[in-house]
């Protein structure tokens, strides 16, 4: 049983605080405990590529503190177009550092559908995998057709493109 903590600020190289919290064991306390207990154990193996939980952990509080600078601060919900990669799990892990929910978008699901989810999340951020960026290519065009005219020219929704070596 690990002891339960929580993050109290992210910084922008990644690094994080822990404050102790008596009551929250949650995915995000254990991950962070995980990293500093065990940084060059083996955290995910993804296409033929190992990746430490210092890795996956660097990633995760990149996408956090990205997050953190991007976000709506109305809305709890973010958006992860990312398939079975390294994206995919650092940005789950990612958004939970940074304290919202998640809303997974698989790419292999119809475009209308895809749009559809987007629409009644009401998501803030997308962060998207290198082998989704033809995806949301095709979803973003929906998306900025429904805005009111006064905002078009403006971002739409920020898209954190993250990828790994």
């Amino acid at each position: 049983v690990y002891r339960s903590i929580s993050y109290l600020r992210i910084f922008s190289f990644g690094g994080i605080i822990m404050v102790e919290n008596q009551k929250k064991d949650n995915l995000t306390s254990g991950f962070i405990q995980a990293v500093s207990k065990f940084p060059d154990c083996i955290a995910l193996e993804v296409d033929d590529r190992a990746y430490t939980y210092q890795e996956l952990g660097r990633a995760a509080n990149n996408i956090a503190a990205a997050i953190k600078t991007y976000e709506v601060k109305t809305n709890q919900l973010v958006s992860v177009l990312a398939y079975r990669s390294p994206t995919a799990y650092a940005g789950i892990l990612g958004t939970l550092i940074s304290g919202k929910g998640y809303v997974p978008l698989n790419p292999e699901f119809p475009t209308d559908r895809t749009f559809r989810m987007l629409s009644l999340s009401k998501t803030s951020v997308i962060v998207v995998g290198k082998e989704c960026l033809k995806r949301l290519r095709e979803i973003l065009p929906l998306v900025n057709a429904l805005r009111p005219a006064r905002i078009k020219n403006l971002p739409l929704i920020p898209t954190l493109c993250f990828t790994t070596k």
